[in-house]
């Protein structure tokens, strides 16, 4: 076996030192081609195989709303109260709308991106915050002071990790 291998990897350099522009497009193709597939697994594996990072990923379901002439909205905030109160299929209901925004502090103003959510989205994806905490009731109502839940990597990143 091993002197078939080394009869094959000889032949194969004398094949290329013959025709070195044939080869470096043949190690070019191979090495796109291997690439390409590389990524497109791990998009496939990230998207569709693993599981989502919650508790019981299989029984959260994301809604949409069917308007004349549209496919699928999201929930206008009005609808979601309205579904909230007249569910009794669903365990629990959370909203989120994603947004990007601006943060203006002592160092320069950062892009970040974000979502606008419900009281009830984080104790429905059941997680919780590493310190502080999470939004109470009150805290989505009409003229309610603002409140943020930091990301991990933002907090890192931006706070210095700092608990205040």
């Amino acid at each position: 076996m091993w002197d078939s291998l080394r009869q094959d990897l000889t032949y194969a350099m004398r094949t290329m030192r013959r025709a070195p522009g044939f080869a470096v497009t043949a190690v070019a193709i191979l090495a796109i081609g291997i690439g390409a597939t590389t990524a497109a697994f791990s998009v496939t594996d990230f998207v569709l195989i693993r599981p989502l990072p919650f508790p019981e990923p299989e029984r959260l379901v994301r809604m949409y709303e069917r308007t004349a002439g549209y496919s699928r909205m999201e929930l206008s905030a009005a609808n979601y109260r309205d579904w909230k109160q007249a569910s009794t299929v669903f365990e629990s209901l959370g909203l989120y709308h994603l947004a990007i925004g601006n943060l203006i502090g002592p160092t320069e103003p950062l892009r970040v991106e974000g979502a606008a959510v419900s009281a009830d989205l984080f104790p429905t994806l059941r997680v919780q915050p590493l310190i502080g905490r999470l939004f109470a009731a009150g805290d989505d109502r009409a003229g309610a002071p603002g409140t943020i839940v930091l990301s991990y990597r933002l907090w890192q990143t931006n706070s210095a990790a700092t608990p205040a």
